[in-house]
Parts: structure tokens; sequence; C-alpha cells
């Protein structure tokens, strides 16, 4: 707790800092706007597995942001569950996620 709480030290100028925590923050953005890690032996998932987790969900809820319910994602055809696994699966291979 001592070290959390030590000031920082005297030869800490004001550049040096500065420089710091632009060297940082230029850092994080490269991560940020890099391309996402591609995800090493990650199986893929079944339609079977997904279906189940559908109807593992609480019925009684409130939609999310994207407006759907459970219950409506209970009650989807098995082509739009296939659709949903294929997306999912190739979410999983490339590390891409879609932007809301």
């Amino acid at each position: 707790m001592e070290k959390q709480l030590t000031p920082n030290p005297s030869n800490a100028t004001n550049a040096n800092v500065v420089r710091h925590h632009a060297a940082v923050e230029a850092q994080v953005e490269r991560f940020v706007s890099g391309p996402a890690p591609m995800l090493q032996e990650v199986e893929p998932i079944s339609l079977s597995e997904l279906r189940r987790a559908v109807f593992r969900l609480p019925k009684p809820n409130s939609p999310g942001s994207d407006e759907i319910t459970n219950t409506a994602l209970m009650q989807l055809p098995i082509g739009c569950l296939a659709a949903l696994t294929r997306l999912f699966n190739g979410i999983l291979q490339t590390g891409h996620f879609l932007k809301a």
C-alpha cells in the first residue's frame, strides 16, 4: 500500500509526464484501432448448442438495445438459428465483431 501511495519522484518533470502520457495514449489507440487478434483453436458451435442456449434464456425479460426479447429468439425458425450459428462461427474464426 505504501508504494501505491508514494508521490511521484521529484525527477518526474512535467515534460517527462506529458511525453509518457502521449506514448501511452498512442499505444492504446493503436491497440483499439487495430484488427482483433485471431482466436486460436476455438471449436465451432453447433446448431444444437445454439438452440439449447436460446431455450435456456429466461423467458420474462425486457428487450435489450436491439429490441429483441428472449421469447422472440425462442420462436425463431430453424433456418434463422442456422444462419445465426454460421454468423457466430464466422465471428469465432475471424475475431471480427460487427459494430452495432
